[in-house]
């Protein structure tokens, strides 16, 4: 038999801005993450990879961008760990999209070809 627990935390006020904090930075990088991606692609017609976002979010962002210095001002792990398990799905849901553009592209030049 299986059995399910409730459990509740109660933050004190120090924790709470902590996790509220940690929260709002990962939605930022999140939308960053996305806008980042919308750029490479209309570019590069390709998606960057965690890793790759990772690197530029240390190295290249801040530099370009010393008011977003606080960042770096929470629990970097929590970061990390966001966009490496959304990439994944990230990654999932544009192969699919892709997969059907793809598709439909070589859909209509064979519908072309057979036409003339």
């Amino acid at each position: 038999m299986l059995r399910a627990f409730k459990t509740e935390v109660e933050l004190t006020g120090q924790q709470k801005q902590i996790f509220a904090r940690t929260v709002g930075v990962m939605r930022y990088v999140k939308n960053l993450y996305i806008k980042r991606n919308q750029e490479i692609y209309q570019s590069e017609h390709r998606f960057i990879t965690a890793y790759e976002f990772s690197v530029w979010l240390n190295n290249e962002y801040p530099a370009a961008n010393p008011d977003k210095q606080w960042i770096k001002g929470v629990y970097q792990k929590a970061v990390a760990d966001w966009y490496a398990r959304n990439y994944t799905s990230f990654e999932m849901s544009c192969s699919s999209v892709c997969f059907v553009r793809i598709s439909f592209s070589l859909w209509s030049t064979e519908k072309r070809i057979s036409e003339t």
